[in-house]
């Protein structure tokens, strides 16, 4: 089973803007953003037969990974966790620590390639990948932006409502769901 963790509450990065507030473009030190009309927020996206869901709200549109403590609302049994992101100036790994209330479980790499580079590094996969880019000045089609899939595997489920990022302000997490097993 899936559930898709709403990730509203982190927010601190607009990382999608339109043709009329480029410069609000946050996902680069150089303010590139990417196109927001090629996105459809709020309705689910399948890849892989996995679930997620693009979001905004006035904070912006991802979770600058800044040491942030995402909580899932509940405990489960988690098998993996899927994550749509991107990294910015340079391709990036760091650690996410997963926990069951402040008790640590595990400690996994996340892993994601630059934005602009147009082979993964590591062992993401594509999963959008935008005609141009947004900049200050306007369109540039000389890129084509990518947002990457990578998932945190375990050997086995673990009891688990939250985990942590590392403060990594070059990585941005999009979109994440949790495979949870069902215990019949």
């Amino acid at each position: 089973m899936y559930k898709i963790i709403n990730l509203h509450y982190w927010f601190n990065n607009k990382g999608f803007t339109n043709e009329d507030d480029l410069e609000k473009g946050e996902l680069s030190l150089s303010f590139s953003s990417l196109p927001q009309k090629l996105i459809n927020f709020n309705k689910n996206i399948i890849y892989k037969g996995i679930p997620f869901k693009f979001s905004q709200n006035n904070s912006g549109d991802n979770v600058e990974m800044t040491g942030q403590r995402i909580y899932f609302g509940e405990t489960w049994d988690i098998q993996k966790i899927h994550v749509l992101g991107t990294s910015n100036n340079g391709s990036f790994c760091e650690e996410v620590h997963i926990y069951n209330d402040f008790k640590p479980l595990a400690s996994k790499s996340i892993c994601f390639s630059d934005f602009i580079q147009p082979f993964p590094q590591f062992d993401e996969e594509i999963v959008i990948k935008f005609p141009y880019t947004h900049t200050q000045n306007g369109i540039n089609d000389n890129f084509s932006p990518i947002i990457w899939y990578t998932s945190i595997d375990f050997d086995k489920p673990i009891q688990a409502n939250n985990l942590l990022f590392e403060d990594n302000p070059s990585m941005h997490i999009f979109c994440m769901t949790i495979e949870v097993k069902i215990n019949e």
